[in-house]
């Protein structure tokens, strides 16, 4: 079995892009506010759906045991992601979300192989407003594998998650 702890790093730094933007633990345990913070948790990357890209090439729909990223919320929280709330400037209620802030890997590259940047569209706040489920995240490249993986993902709904 390898050596599952040697093989990720914690991320040290993260910025939430945009303005008046807020993202809040459902237990009150933390606050994310636009600029630049150090991630409240991270989790350890030992499920497949929630870490890595690959099954999303590799199948049609996205799906690895029929379950895709997009319905996979309830699967984060197993392991470790948390409830939150999401605050945006063009809804007028929060949001209800699961943020799963995964380590990297130590042959991370690129963009995100230093820090998470968090960014939350409008067309995609749009289209929860609609009723949709919207999974937004942030890829990291490595060196020893073709495979992207996730370092963050927040799933955002209009109502909560189980």
């Amino acid at each position: 079995m390898p050596n599952f702890e040697g093989m990720f790093l914690p991320y040290k730094s993260a910025k939430l892009e945009g303005e008046n933007i807020k993202i809040e633990a459902e237990d009150d345990s933390f606050e994310i506010l636009p600029g630049q913070f150090e991630p409240p948790f991270q989790t350890s990357p030992m499920s497949p759906i929630i870490w890595t890209s690959i099954y999303s090439e590799t199948l049609p729909d996205g799906s690895i045991y029929d379950i895709r990223l997009a319905d996979s919320a309830n699967h984060a929280l197993v392991y470790g992601a948390k409830k939150v709330r999401l605050y945006h400037p063009i809804i007028e209620k929060p949001l209800y979300g699961v943020l799963l802030l995964n380590q990297k890997p130590v042959t991370a590259v690129g963009p995100a192989a230093n820090f998470y940047s968090i960014q939350i569209p409008e067309d995609k706040i749009e289209k929860v407003k609609q009723g949709s489920v919207q999974v937004l995240y942030e890829s990291v490249d490595r060196t020893d594998y073709s495979i992207s993986m996730y370092a963050w993902v927040l799933w955002v709904s209009d109502k909560p998650f189980e």
